[in-house]
């Protein structure tokens, strides 16, 4: 009797336990599928010095009012860009949303480039858009993981040759001049003939021709210079991604374009709020350390724009003396100073409270105090106002003879970047 109930407790043991040994095993995390080899056998540094070099001709090309080669330009190299097994490795793994949301964007402009009133003008925009979507595409078929810091250089590194000769061209032309007339013989562009210069008492017009488009090229250069200094691993890469970001920054600075002034403000808030928590701290530091550099730099520049020779060097120098200052700062006292911060919570927040504090302190200053200017001989002063119909007189201040020139811009010629001589 015992033996039969013996039997019958292991065979219920054996029944209760059964189902835990038959429970299927998780199975391991699919494991993504590697990148292919590279074809070429060239140093990742070589071949982003070509692709950059490639760029950098095609976006001048296209600035220099050569559209159509850029755009044949853009077209054939995609082209080359579709050989190998690497396109198509990236076609499987990078179509998400983001690139989902590029196409979007040019689906947008195309249709919006159906029913504006510019026309003509508005073909040669969509045109510029597809040349660019074809460059986003190579980059996105043949871009390695492990090689974004290099392609994220090269990218920064023409931004800034661009800022370089956009500040130059408003001042010395002492490279701007040289290189205009070989693009203009070598690819049959139009940069001398060209508004590339300087804006008279407002701003640099760029290489674009247009200081709202040279603003919205420069800010893209910005944030991968900010990357280049966050992943910079020893002082020397710091050094280079500091200077990029001091071109980039003092040039988009001079472009003065209230619209991309505005945009790349809601930009810095979102990177600052995507940032990850703890390393969120050091990159708003960095961000306060680049705009002190570069706002001490930006006087100086700004004096000697549309001086010619050269002492209008001077005003293409403050670029890159601002991003070796900030080099130093954030060397010596911006790293020191994360660290200490990042120890003490209430104190980090204090400081981040104070230095908004101090910026919306200088603004409110900037927008009310006012007082009087002195002009040197021939050097002009604009000023913008927004006046109601009906009839005004200007009345002024001066000693020693002047010139008035008043001028208007209704919707189309802002948008343009043109205006009507009223007097």
């Amino acid at each position: 009797m015992s033996h039969k109930m013996n039997k019958k407790i292991r065979q219920r043991m054996a029944a209760n336990a059964a189902p835990a040994d038959t429970q299927p095993t998780p199975k391991p995390a699919p494991r993504m599928e590697q990148e292919p080899a590279v074809v070429l056998p060239l140093s990742p540094v070589v071949r982003y010095t070509i692709l950059g070099i490639a760029l950098f001709l095609l976006l001048a090309v296209q600035a220099g009012g050569s559209d159509r080669a850029a755009a044949i330009a853009a077209t054939v190299l995609l082209l080359i860009a579709c050989i190998g097994k690497m396109p198509f490795w990236a076609l499987r793994h990078r179509l998400g949303v983001p690139f989902l949301a590029v196409c979007a964007y040019l689906v947008f402009n195309g249709a919006a480039s159906l029913y504006t009133r510019f026309g003509g003008f508005a073909a040669v925009e969509i045109s510029k858009i597809l040349t660019a979507f074809c460059v986003f595409l190579v980059v996105v078929l043949h871009a390695r993981r492990k090689e974004l810091p290099h392609l994220a250089a090269v990218a920064a590194s023409v931004t800034a040759a661009f800022g370089l000769l956009s500040i130059d061209a408003s001042s010395s032309q002492l490279l701007s001049g040289p290189f205009f007339r070989m693009m203009d013989t070598l690819f049959g562009c139009t940069f001398q003939g060209m508004s590339t210069g300087y804006e008279t008492g407002v701003r640099i017009t760029g290489i674009f021709g247009n200081p709202n488009v040279m603003a919205g090229f420069l800010a893209f250069g910005v944030f991968l210079s900010l990357y280049l200094m966050r992943i910079g691993e020893t002082p020397r890469k710091r050094l280079g991604a500091a200077i990029l970001l001091g071109i980039n920054s003092l040039s988009f600075l001079l472009s003065f374009s209230m619209g991309a002034i505005a945009m790349f403000a809601l930009s810095v808030l979102l990177y600052l709020l995507c940032e990850r928590k703890g390393r969120r701290l050091s990159l708003f530091l960095l961000m306060v350390e680049t705009v002190v550099c570069v706002l001490v730099l930006t006087f100086p520049a700004f004096r000697f724009l549309g001086v010619s020779g050269g002492v209008g060097l001077i005003a293409m120098l403050a670029a890159p003396v601002s991003g070796l200052l900030l080099w130093v700062l954030h060397q010596y006292l911006g790293s020191r100073l994360t660290e200490t911060l990042e120890a003490h919570g209430r104190a980090a927040f204090g400081v981040v409270a104070g230095l908004i504090a101090l910026l919306i302190l200088y603004l409110i200053l900037a927008w009310n105090v006012t007082g009087g200017y002195d002009l040197l001989p021939g050097q002009p002063l604009r000023r913008s106002v927004y006046p109601a119909s009906g009839s005004y007189t200007l009345t002024g201040s001066w000693s020693g003879p002047v010139s008035v020139t008043v001028e208007s811009q209704n919707e189309t010629e802002t948008i343009t970047h043109t205006s009507s001589i009223l007097y």
